[in-house]
């Protein structure tokens, strides 16, 4: 005992050729320093130096150093002293909403198009279509036409045995395609729209038949998908 009435644990002594020595704490003594009655504390665990023993009997924890006595929620079991120091800081939580946040405003503007970006979208949608079927009319030596209709766009071969013959085209990227229904689409083909009768745009190796103009509306504005006489296609807003 010191003069201020805690343990004083015996110290080892040291030396050039002497290692040191875990303390033990006399478990009688820890007993009697915490009011703790015969077969109350369940073990002693020795410690080095500036370590602490703990007492798992729940109600309280002794440094072997000092002999001092810490609060009863500081003497728990190993696993049960894990559930009070594991967990999560503000600043973690804060990160975590903070990139939800973000994940979720980057998913809302994916998903939720707005109606100027569903004109462009589907006006891409054409453009690149049509320049499909230019190249395979210039490149294969085809005649394609592209017929639009009950909102649909059909692609055509002429028939090489019977050139008043069409049928539908055996490429797999001019398959027929739906048109959307939220779109009002309008063509002009020839100078101006002059041919009226013909509601065929047809690509010929050598370019078009005739040059033509596609009109795509809707509740955000207009698109318009043009061709001269050589094939060059152009997207334009308006």
């Amino acid at each position: 005992m010191t003069n201020n009435g805690k343990l004083s644990p015996r110290r080892p002594e040291r030396g050039p050729h002497r290692k040191a020595e875990p303390i033990i704490a006399d478990v009688s003594a820890c007993k009697e320093k915490l009011g703790i009655g015969p077969g109350s504390a369940r073990s002693i665990l020795s410690a080095s130096k500036g370590r602490y023993d703990r007492v798992i009997e729940g109600s309280a924890m002794i440094n072997t150093s000092t002999g001092a006595a810490f609060p009863s929620f500081l003497a728990c079991k190993p696993h049960q002293r894990l559930c009070l120091t594991n967990g999560f800081t503000l600043i973690e939580i804060l990160i975590v909403v903070v990139i939800l946040g973000i994940a979720t405003v980057v998913a809302s503007a994916n998903l939720f198009q707005t109606d100027e970006e569903k004109l462009q979208q589907e006006s891409e949608r054409m453009l690149a279509v049509l320049q499909i079927a230019r190249d395979e009319a210039a490149f294969g030596g085809r005649v394609i036409a592209v017929d639009i209709a009950l909102r649909e766009m059909r692609f055509l071969e002429r028939d090489l045995a019977d050139a008043t013959r069409w049928q539908l085209s055996s490429i797999a990227p001019l398959s027929t395609r739906r048109l959307s229904d939220n779109l009002e689409i309008e063509l002009k083909i020839g100078a101006s729209g002059a041919d009226a009768n013909v509601t065929r745009m047809v690509f010929l190796p050598i370019g078009v038949a005739a040059p033509f103009e596609i009109a795509l509306r809707s509740q955000a504005g207009a698109r318009r998908i043009s061709a001269d006489a050589i094939g060059n296609l152009r997207l334009t807003k308006g």
